[in-house]
């Protein structure tokens, strides 16, 4: 942890050694793991990738935010705040939040014990050089996002953090964007963790959009407390080979939870996404909606895990995952699950497998569009029925343009 410039608290030098001793002790996970069974991480374990060095990169963000930070190889290099934000609300480099007393960073940070089984939590838990930490005060409502930019610029391995901390009936928009300078192959293996008190709302967004040679695994983990409600929004474009996780647990009672995911990999990319949201307590309410657009001999995969246990009566949930195939080398894995331990419930899950319908494109070209531009408007609707889920506006329209761009890579459209 070279970036933090000061002697680690005891605390943080335990969770370090016992995270190591966890990593040699679990290994990387197979595909024999089942929540793994879409990814291999052979070309990661294998690979000879150094660790990271601090590095200078410029970054322009295409939305207002309310602050921002910029990590460079995991590695703090720049903030910028607006104006508006006080005391009520902290978004610091730990390097600044060890220096409060209070240790709120680590309440949210020790909260990895209950991911004892999560190889790559435990190597990025040892192995971390910075990360931010966001606290929300209760009762703040912020109207502008929170943005933390994570840029690559070498083939290295990298472990961003994140640790984000709502208070009671606070409500806040975060925004994770990862993105790179360089065409090297390079890992970054990122943890994000989220605590929300009594009746917190996050919106939470993340944009992968690695370089093409890179390995991305993200893990969020999620834990809501009564009356809670985090609206979680996953977009993946980059990486050979990236991987989103996410689990969520209602801790008490009278939660909701959605979440979204719109994934389209092309050129053999491998795009895998895997969900558990464990209904934990009574009358908490979930969905989830992912899309696929796979083209060019690329995989898109999407498990998704919904646990209501045997005290959860009143609990709500339903579950969707759509994949569009652009060719004929796309592969489409859909496994959606219900595990249910009480009758007292309302519970839907499915998923769906297909091509452009012909005669959609048939009715469009009858209405003066050529064949490709019929073609294309129904994938940027099929797709862009997700990004108008996302409520900043101007966050909405650099996601078009983001998948815009990744349309017109796409030969199957035009």
């Amino acid at each position: 942890m070279r970036s933090l410039g000061q002697e680690q608290p005891a605390w943080l030098v335990e969770l370090r050694e016992n995270a190591k001793r966890r990593f040699e002790s679990l290994g990387y996970p197979t595909k024999k793991n089942e929540g793994w069974r879409y990814t291999s991480v052979r070309p990661i374990s294998s690979a000879s990738w150094g660790e990271a060095s601090t590095g200078k990169a410029t970054y322009t963000s295409p939305i207002k935010s309310s602050v921002q930070l910029v990590f460079v190889n995991g590695f703090f290099q720049a903030s910028k705040s607006a104006s508006g934000l006080d005391q009520s609300v902290t978004v610091l480099p730990f390097g600044e939040a060890l220096k409060d007393e209070s240790n709120a960073l680590a309440e949210v940070l020790r909260g990895t014990d209950a991911l004892s089984d999560e190889a790559f939590v435990a190597l990025n838990d040892s192995e971390f050089s910075d990360g931010a930490f966001v606290q929300v005060k209760s009762g703040v409502e912020l109207d502008l996002p929170i943005e933390l930019v994570f840029i690559a610029t070498e083939g290295a391995r990298i472990h961003p953090r994140i640790a984000y901390s709502g208070g009671p009936n606070s409500r806040a928009t975060l925004v994770e964007r990862y993105v790179a300078t360089t065409e090297l192959s390079y890992l970054t293996n990122t943890v994000s963790q989220v605590q929300l008190h009594a009746g917190a709302k996050l919106e939470h967004v993340r944009i992968q959009d690695e370089s093409l040679a890179a390995y991305h695994i993200g893990f969020t983990s999620v834990h809501q407390a009564r009356d809670s409600s985090y609206e979680g929004h996953t977009f993946s474009l980059g990486g050979q080979s990236g991987r989103s996780e996410i689990q969520t647990t209602f801790a008490e009672p009278g939660g909701t939870c959605s979440l979204n995911g719109l994934y389209a990999p092309t050129s053999g990319q491998n795009h895998d996404n895997y969900t558990v949201i464990d209904h934990a307590n009574p009358h908490c309410t979930s969905s989830e909606y992912y899309k696929a657009i796979v083209s060019d001999k690329a995989t898109g995969s999407f498990q998704g895990r919904v646990l209501i246990q045997e005290g959860a009566v009143g609990s709500c949930s339903d579950q969707l995952n759509r994949n569009l195939l652009l060719g004929e080398a796309a592969v489409a894995n859909t496994k959606p699950q219900l595990e249910i331990d009480n009758d007292d419930v309302k519970a839907t899950h499915g998923s769906t497998v297909g091509r452009l319908d012909p005669d959609a494109v048939f009715y469009l070209m009858a209405r003066g569009l050529p064949k490709n531009e019929a073609r294309a408007f129904l994938v940027r609707a099929f797709a862009g029925e997700l990004i108008e889920k996302v409520s900043a506006e101007d966050l909405r329209a650099d996601l078009v343009a983001m998948f815009d761009v990744r349309l017109e890579q796409v030969g199957s459209v035009v």
